[in-house]
Parts: structure tokens; C-alpha cells; sequence
């Protein structure tokens, strides 16, 4: 089945479950100072045009958001990175990675700005216009917002320091790995590398052999760096060039594999 017909069914199921769950733990209360009397219907005709124009300014607000946090991370990459040692090369992670805690960080602050803007425009009758929107949703709309926000930023929030201190500097004497799931340096001389590998083709968790060529160090202790494995692009000019770099610091010339030994 394709992926995207998985998507597809996994959306058309996923969501009106949630919306049920939604509304069975945060069903929608009265909004104070609105009074009951007012007929759905009625509600409907006075705020179902400026209910269509708030899903406008949240994603509006959602893609500037994303954007601008998109850019703040790439700087705070650039100077993190700045901070660091003089190495030959530093491979770190690809500006995409960034897109994900900006979307998710987008999407749980546009709402904040959409929130200052509908209550000054309709003043008095915001009240009235969140109650419709909470009796329309089925579920305490704003409550729900603050338990979505917190599931979904927190995990940004906490990739982000993370991906700041992710790389792997190649310097004159020695190779320093800082992994993405641990903060400081693992520090490697160059007479620690015990093999250098130019491998071919790798193993698929479904069996399949594919072609994609990859750079491993394999070091004295056991432990294999894979350029594969990293949060790096991929650039194959840059990776030779990385290779032959530590080659000729190690003395080790590299080794030619079909696919990587066990």
C-alpha cells in the first residue's frame, strides 16, 4: 500500500476519533457572559464568516511564525557553531532538520497573536464568538489548545539544544563527536582510527540491498562512526574529501566494501 493512501486513511480515521476524544474529556462549556438563549443557528449566521477568516490568520500567523523561527535556528546553528575549535571540517545538522520545532512551534503560537487580534476587532462580542466556536467544535476549544500546545511544543523545544550541539569536527589531530542524544564532545585521535571503509551498498530493514554509497570510521575500541547515520546532508564531494583528510592524518588508506561487514 502507499504511503500516501496510509497517510490518507490514517487521517480519516485519526481525526474524528480525536474529535471525539476531544469532546468526551473537554466538552464545550458556556462562555461567561453569554447568554444561553441564543440559538446555534443564530450564532451560526452572526460568526460562521469570521470563524472561516480566524482559520485564515492562524495559518497566515503559523507560516510567519514557522518562518521566522526557521531563520532564528539557522542563526543559532551559525553561531554555535562559530564557537567551535578550528577543524578542517564540521559536519552538522542539515538546515531542514529546523523545520520541524518551527512548524510545531508555529503552529502552537499562532494562536496567540490570532487571539489579540479577534478580540479587538470584535470586542465585546469575542466572548460570544469563542462560545460559538466551542458549540461548532464540539469540545472547550481553548482548553484543547493549551493540551495540544503542550504536547507538541515540548518535544520541539527540547530538540532544539539538542541539534545545536549535534556535529562531528574534523581537526588536524584528532576527530570529536558530539552525538545528537548527549551533550559535550567524544574525542578521537586520529591514531585511534583502526579502518577506514568506502562501502557501497547497505541493507534495508526490509532485506533489500540498496545502492548508496557511505563513508564508515571504525575505531580502535569498536565503535563505528557512519556518515549514514548522521543528521548531516549528504554531499559526496565533501565526504571524499573528509575521508581522504582523515586518511592521510591517520595513515590508514580507505578500504572498499560491497556492503559493510557484521
Amino acid at each position: 500500500m502507499e504511503p500516501a493512501l496510509i497517510g490518507g486513511l490514517a487521517a480519516a480515521v485519526g481525526v474524528p476519533v480525536v474529535f471525539f476524544l476531544l469532546a468526551k474529556i473537554m466538552p464545550a462549556r458556556h462562555t461567561e457572559g453569554v447568554s444561553y438563549d441564543i440559538p446555534f443557528e443564530e450564532l451560526r449566521k452572526r460568526y460562521a464568516t469570521w470563524d472561516r477568516i480566524s482559520t485564515y490568520a492562524v495559518i497566515g500567523f503559523m507560516a510567519v511564525l514557522t518562518c521566522l523561527l526557521y531563520l532564528v535556528f539557522i542563526l543559532l546553528q551559525s553561531f554555535c557553531l562559530s564557537q567551535l575549535p578550528p577543524s578542517a571540517f564540521v559536519l552538522s545538522a542539515d538546515h531542514g532538520l529546523w523545520l520541524l520545532p518551527a512548524f510545531f512551534l508555529g503552529l502552537a503560537g499562532a494562536a496567540v497573536p490570532t487571539h489579540f487580534l479577534f478580540s479587538r476587532m470584535l470586542g465585546g462580542r469575542y466572548r460570544e464568538f469563542l462560545y460559538y466556536c466551542n458549540l461548532r467544535a464540539g469540545f472547550d476549544a481553548l482548553r484543547a489548545y493549551y493540551w495540544i500546545t503542550f504536547v507538541i511544543a515540548t518535544p520541539a523545544l527540547l530538540v532544539i539544544p539538542l541539534a545545536l550541539d549535534y556535529y562531528i569536527r574534523f581537526a588536524e589531530d584528532e576527530i570529536a563527536i558530539s552525538p545528537f542524544f548527549s551533550f559535550g564532545e567524544n574525542r578521537r585521535p586520529y591514531s585511534d582510527v583502526k579502518e577506514i571503509r568506502s562501502v557501497a551498498t547497505f541493507r534495508a530493514p526490509n532485506g533489500n540491498v540498496v545502492s548508496n554509497p557511505y563513508y564508515q570510521i571504525v575505531f580502535e575500541d569498536g565503535l563505528i562512526w557512519s556518515i549514514r547515520d548522521g543528521l548531516q546532508k549528504k554531499d559526496t564531494e565533501r565526504d571524499r574529501a573528509i575521508m581522504n583528510f582523515v586518511s592521510q592524518r591517520s595513515g590508514k588508506s580507505i578500504s572498499r566494501y560491497n556492503i559493510a561487514p557484521e
